[in-house]
């Protein structure tokens, strides 16, 4: 299977998290949600570190305080927020203004390194910045003070996963991927057991068919599939091009929702399109690295550490 291939198919498993999340958020707390998918994942990335990296899988002293880090902020404070915004916004709504990390994490690495921003940047943020505001106001810009509870879970989930990331570029210069993933998806999942006993969670036995089947996809295909197949494309086709198929998952997520009967809202697409065109500006044309003068990455791209961010967005 060829790795242009892999990433359709991992942008498709991202997309299927919305509307497959919002099923079953409907029938189990949002909060236990988020833990069964991440013991799960646990169970499933462990073996795979212990196999892979069968010298460096331990944690060393240096590594516990990043790993705490990024399990408090990429799995239980994203999925947190992500879980509870995904519930009440609906499957589209959610996958338009997640789709938005790639921007603010942009912003704030600038902001940061204090490094100006390129005049297509600057486009780009403002064009995806409207998108959102049309998706969370419905297009009534006099209703932007009335913004509902789900849309604050998930501009939360924004914030905490652009923290994320730049914690990641900061802390993974030491670390495999695999390795950082699975033990930030380890203490995540520690923090939600100790989260989790207030919301009283179904008991595994008690399960019925389709939460099995909803978590079961969320651990498996839309976190450890795709953490594979991401970090394949990362490594032979560069960071650059990878991240573009991002723009695929509000794509893949219109037509899920539509197939499972969510109402079509015309706001919602065009904040979609507004979103999808101002990320691309800020990906595509900010980085010299992404620019499409080759699916072939270069060396500097081959030895970048790359970062599973969705659903990754995530995770």
């Amino acid at each position: 299977m060829s790795n242009l291939l892999k990433m359709v198919l991992v942008a498709m498993f991202w997309a299927g998290l919305y509307p497959i999340g919002h099923h079953a958020t409907e029938t189990m707390h949002p909060i236990a949600v988020a833990f069964y998918r991440f013991l799960f994942t646990t169970l499933c990335l462990m073996p795979i570190l212990f196999w892979k990296e069968r010298h460096t899988w331990k944690i060393q002293k240096n590594e516990w305080v990043p790993l705490l880090l990024l399990g408090m902020t990429g799995i239980f404070s994203y999925n947190s927020f992500f879980f509870m915004g995904l519930q009440s916004a609906g499957a589209v709504k959610s996958a338009v203004i997640i789709a938005a990390i790639p921007m603010v994490t942009t912003v704030f690495t600038r902001l940061l390194y204090k490094d100006r921003l390129t005049v297509r940047q600057i486009i780009g943020v403002i064009l995806s910045f409207s998108g959102v505001i049309c998706v969370v106001t419905e297009g009534n810009l006099q209703g932007i003070t009335q913004v509902n509870t789900g849309d604050i879970w998930l501009l939360g989930a924004v914030l905490t996963f652009s923290i994320y990331t730049l914690l990641g570029k900061r802390f993974m210069a030491s670390m495999s991927p695999l390795k950082t993933t699975t033990y930030a998806t380890f203490f995540g999942t520690i923090y939600f057991a100790f989260t989790v006993i207030w919301v009283r969670p179904p008991s595994i036995q008690t399960f019925t068919l389709g939460q099995w089947s909803a978590l079961l996809y969320m651990a498996i295909f839309a976190t450890v599939i795709a953490f594979v197949w991401w970090n394949d494309g990362v490594s032979t086709l560069g960071p650059g091009v990878t991240a573009i198929f991002l723009n695929l998952v509000p794509v893949f997520t219109f037509i899920f929702s539509t197939i499972t009967g969510e109402p079509f809202r015309f706001m919602h697409l065009l904040g979609a399109v507004c979103v999808v065109c101002g990320v691309s500006l800020t990906l595509w044309f900010g980085s010299k690295e992404a620019k499409p003068d080759s699916l072939k990455p270069k060396p500097s791209e081959k030895n970048q550490q790359p970062s599973f961010t969705h659903g990754s967005s995530s995770i």
